[in-house]
């Protein structure tokens, strides 16, 4: 279009005028211009400029418009380019024929290399039948399509699009598709997505219940008709509280509703009534659902039937309590039957003992022996059978404390030592000389091991040498320490030893055994070592001795060095016995003897007169209470269990009678309980020591002599 024809027809009509004007007067000869009057020219004149500022203004204005449409031109271009949708026109064959900075966007691939492609090229396999459909409708019936398709981006990249399509004409009128293209991959996603969590809880196989803020139930699963036997429509809009079993009370409601009004996740078991009146339990976790402004818009309520479960666990836990109880009438009966075996057996083995420092014949010193060997098998019977029975039900405490390992090992074989010597056997210990003096360790458990792997090694040995060596080792990269008992036994079966650590197992188990025992030692051995973090493994062949070593790992105690001791010594000695000397005259060393069983008080009696004590005798804790003056006894030695009064209520009486004084007279307990925590309820009320039955002499001269030093 050109500026004549963009004139508006005012600005058409001057300027026709004055052209008209001007060819008048160019046509007529300048002769005639004289003619003229001045007044007809001035008029011509005027109309002329007139004419001239009119054309002038007009001009201004068109030149103003065509800015404002150049402007306009550009938003638009720019709206098209930049809009979030990608606009395409295509040719009747479909070919781009223009596209917007978007498509070219949407589909990787430059502005310039996309026109004169056609848009098939982008679009999946299985989705160019349909495309072509929308097509072929849209230009037969020129009504708008739409569809959605798979697409595949210049660089191979699939993405899902939704296409609207319009028709159109391009300048010469032939039919063109003006089209959009709306990336919808991450609405496609998010439909999938939910379509799976859809999938997802209408077949859980837990009961998932949508409820509105105030309660009402507005969505049940197919799990939940299952569960309770109602249907969705009949529950829809009503408060669960229909499922209510009266089982539990109104504060378990309260608490519920509380916690899930106040945005917070509610857990717990609920126990509900079914529509048919049956009863069943289920786990459940309510959650709330919040909208945009955090305000709570629903709650979810996941369950899990658990009525199976809470029957098994009540099946479970019936028969821990009937463990439980067995566990405590077994306990009750090892407590009553150590104590009715080792009452007697004090009696057997103390008197036996006194019996053999009186003066004997060849054949009564042969009973003696006899008697006090088969009373001390039948205390390490008593003894396998409690500590089986307390490492069993994991009562194992452990101590830390400076061991000096010359003397341990010394201790560990003095009880075998005379039964080594009956046999001719050589019983020697061995310890590495470059050892440290003293290692950070439970003394107790490991002269435990070592005195039952000795008394193993000496009662199959009947000729040769039992070796007891201790050498530095190693044990997961720490530091340890190898005991080893080395015989020169018969050996053992190489099937036999995997059955060692067994409860209950000798190598011979036939009714024509050699060897007595209840085959619970190297099991007990072996159980404490494993609770200390050590070993014990085992070398044999049969006809060639045993080997069994204890590895523990110990570290030395600090401050200590290496020990001057000698490196070997015969039969476990490293100096003389002890001696037990007797803590002071007779006259000023009264002990106060509590004791309900004749025999023991008998024992008791003469062992402190042989000690050169003087005892006074009580039968009972109440007589031992009224016996009590500050400063009277040198000792008590306080029996346990007594009629009337006990050994504890005793101790705790005498301790509340002494406080005006300031003065505390030392309490041994010397009892038959020797059950885990007697020695502790023992100390906890106030005695200072603890001796079990049977004691020796030299055991009680021990006690006795510890508190005539303080």
């Amino acid at each position: 279009m050109s500026a004549k024809d963009k004139q508006p027809p005012q600005a058409a009509s001057l300027r026709e005028r004055a052209e008209k004007l001007f060819r008048e007067t160019l046509d007529r000869s300048p002769e005639n211009l004289d003619a003229l009057s001045p007044e007809t020219l001035r008029a011509s004149l005027h109309e002329l400029r007139v004419h001239q500022i009119e054309l002038e203004m007009q001009n201004e204005e068109l030149r103003r418009a065509q800015s404002e449409l150049d402007a306009s031109r550009a938003r638009y271009f720019d709206l098209y380019d930049l809009a979030p949708v990608g606009y395409c026109t295509l040719g009747e064959k479909g070919l781009i024929l223009a596209a917007n900075l978007t498509a070219a966007t949407l589909l990787h691939l430059g502005r310039g290399t996309l026109v004169g492609r056609g848009l098939s090229a982008f679009i999946s396999k299985e989705g160019q039948d349909l495309y072509y459909r929308c097509r072929k409708s849209l230009l037969e019936t020129r009504q708008p399509q739409e569809c959605d398709l798979r697409m595949v981006r210049h660089d191979g990249a699939p993405f899902f699009a939704h296409l609207k399509m319009t028709t159109g004409m391009d300048e010469n009128g032939a039919p063109t598709c003006r089209m959009a293209l709306i990336d919808v991959t991450a609405h496609k996603q998010a439909e999938d997505d939910r379509q799976k969590l859809l999938t997802a809880v209408e077949q859980s196989a837990n009961t998932i219940v949508i409820t509105d803020p105030g309660g009402n139930i507005e969505y049940v699963n197919p799990a939940f008709q299952k569960s309770t036997g109602y249907s969705a429509a009949e529950v829809l809009g009503k408060n669960p509280r229909a499922l209510k079993s009266g089982t539990h009370d109104a504060a378990f409601y309260q608490n519920l509703w509380e916690t899930i009004s106040s945005g917070k996740i509610w857990r717990g078991q609920i126990h509900n009534r079914r529509k048919d009146g049956s009863l069943y339990w289920e786990s459940v976790t309510i959650s709330p659902v919040f909208d945009s402004l955090r305000n709570i818009a629903a709650h979810i309520a996941v369950k899990e039937d658990i009525t199976d479960r809470k029957a098994m666990e009540d099946i479970r836990l019936a028969a821990i309590e009937q463990t439980e109880a067995a566990n405590r009438a077994k306990s009750e009966f090892l407590a009553i039957m150590s104590h009715e075996l080792r009452t007697p057996l004090n009696g057997v083995l103390g008197f036996a003992e006194l019996l053999s420092q009186t003066p004997l014949n060849e054949e009564q010193i042969d009973f003696t022996r006899i008697i006090t060997q088969s009373g001390n098998h039948l205390l390490q019977v008593v003894n396998d059978i409690l500590d089986f029975s307390s490492i069993e039900k994991g009562h194992i405490p452990l101590e830390s404390a400076p061991i000096a390992i010359a003397d341990l090992v010394g201790s560990a074989v003095v009880p075998n030592r005379k039964t080594a010597a009956d046999k001719g056997l050589e019983l020697l210990c061995v310890v590495d000389p470059g050892l440290p003096e003293q290692f950070a360790g439970d003394e107790r458990r490991i002269r435990q091991i070592l005195i039952n792997l000795i008394g193993n090694a000496v009662k199959f040995t009947s000729s040769g040498s039992v070796v007891v060596r201790v050498v530095p080792s190693s044990l997961a990269g720490r530091p340890a320490l190898d005991f080893s008992v080395e015989d020169t036994g018969p050996g053992i079966h190489a099937e036999t030893i995997g059955l060692l650590f067994k409860p209950f197992v000798q190598e011979n188990m036939t009714l024509h055994r050699p060897f007595e025992g209840t085959g619970l030692g190297l099991a007990i051995s072996r159980r404490l070592s494993d609770a200390m973090g050590g070993t014990i493994t085992v070398h044999s062949a049969h006809g060639q001795g045993s080997t069994f070593t204890l590895r523990l790992p110990l570290e030395a105690a600090a401050g200590t060095g290496v020990p001057p001791a000698p490196e070997k010594t015969r039969h476990g000695a490293t100096g003389s016995d002890q001696t037990c000397r007797p803590p002071g005259s007779p006259e000023n060393r009264l002990v106060l003897v509590v004791e309900d069983d004749p025999s023991n008080r008998a024992l008791a009696n003469k062992m402190l007169g042989a000690l050169g004590c003087r005892a006074e005798l009580a039968l009972d804790g109440q007589q031992a209470v009224d016996a009590y003056r500050p400063g009277r006894f040198f000792v008590i030695l306080m029996d346990m269990q007594m009629p009337v009064m006990d050994g504890l209520a005793a101790t705790r009486k005498i301790r509340e009678l002494e406080r005006p004084s300031g003065l505390r007279v030392p309490i041994i307990a010397m009892t038959a309980n020797v059950m885990p925590g007697d020695r502790e309820r023992c100390l906890a009320a106030g005695m200072d020591a603890f001796l079990s039955k049977p004691y020796s002499k030299a055991e009680l001269a021990a006690q006795l002599a510890d508190f005539a030093r303080l």
